[in-house]
């Protein structure tokens, strides 16, 4: 049913500190016990009835997510809702006391064990008389329990397991600031011992051979640049032995005198008429704008006039 009016009245008068305080203990107390309605309400494993039916509407009231801003108040309200219905029914509580109740006798036992364990260890420790009981203490089966079984192959480890209880009925609506966490190195619930092993060894090399590498960085660098010599010197030799003159040094021979220029020019000189009729064509001497007999002054002052003539009359010079 619906909360007290007085309750309400209550409640609505509480600060957005006590909201966010109670959103966090209810989260912290299902992440520290998952499945214990008790502890997330907040009561008593003794606890009436009523007071778990006030608890629950003091709680719901505090965290609802219409009253409350924090980021989780969803979670702890799904949390507390999930708890009354634990409680609620006979039934459910039963067998939620009945699991409470082995929990904690577990607890015990495993204590005893331990404080056990402790004085045996200090006996031998100290060459006291051992007490019945202290070899099957130091050697790990004292309760009976025998050798356990490896596990690493069926069972999943921690951060990979399912939420139970109060923790997988919460929801989480929110969203990522940081956008999609990548699953990151699985290889710690994926190997056997045996890959483990050689992992470890095989890091354990990796790691000394670049211990070595670092070690000695002189010698490396020492070595990288007599061989950068030695290769430079081998590459000019072969562009001196085999490697064609570029067009930049064949001209720079030809402006000089020498090279291709200078052989066309004595092939021109022994140009024999008889032995061939025509003269080897020469770019220089047959492309001039010059007539047979006529000096460089007079086509000079030819081109001249006639530009004069074609631009320039009545006076009036546009050049």
């Amino acid at each position: 049913g619906p909360a007290p009016p007085a309750l309400v009245t209550e409640v609505s008068a509480c600060s957005k500190a006590d909201r966010h305080g109670a959103v966090e203990a209810v989260l912290a107390a299902v992440l520290a016990s998952p499945g214990d309605a008790y502890k997330a309400l907040g009561v008593s494993r003794d606890a009436t009835p009523s007071e778990v039916k006030k608890a629950y509407w003091r709680l719901s009231l505090l965290v609802h997510p219409d009253k409350c801003d924090h980021a989780r108040s969803k979670d702890a309200f799904d949390a507390v809702n999930a708890a009354r219905k634990a409680l609620a029914d006979a039934a459910s509580r039963a067998a939620l006391d009945e699991r409470l109740a082995d929990e904690t006798l577990m607890a015990e036992a495993a204590a005893e064990v331990g404080r056990r364990l402790k004085a045996a260890q200090w006996r031998k420790a100290t060459g006291a008389a051992p007490l019945d009981g202290d070899a099957e203490l130091l050697s790990g089966r004292a309760g009976g329990g025998g050798a356990t079984r490896d596990g690493w192959m069926t069972e999943l480890p921690a951060e990979r397991r399912q939420p139970t209880g109060a923790e997988a009925l919460a929801s989480k609506t929110a969203f990522s600031k940081r956008g999609v966490s990548s699953r990151g190195d699985t290889t710690a619930w994926t190997d056997t011992p045996q890959q483990r092993e050689a992992r470890a060894q095989g890091l354990l090399l990796e790691g000394v051979s670049l211990a070595k590498l670092a070690a000695a960085p002189v010698r490396g660098a020492t070595d990288a640049a007599a061989r950068s010599a030695r290769t430079a010197a081998m590459v000019d030799g072969f562009n001196a032995d085999h490697r064609a003159k570029s067009l930049m040094e064949a001209h720079a021979e030809e402006q000089s005198g020498g090279g291709a220029g200078g052989a066309s020019g004595a092939k021109e000189e022994a140009w024999d008429p008889k032995a061939h009729p025509w003269r080897p064509f020469d770019r220089e001497k047959d492309l001039a704008y010059k007539k047979p007999g006529q000096s460089a002054r007079s086509v000079a002052s030819s081109a001249a006039s006639s530009l004069k003539g074609r631009f320039g009359g009545g006076g009036r010079n546009f050049l």
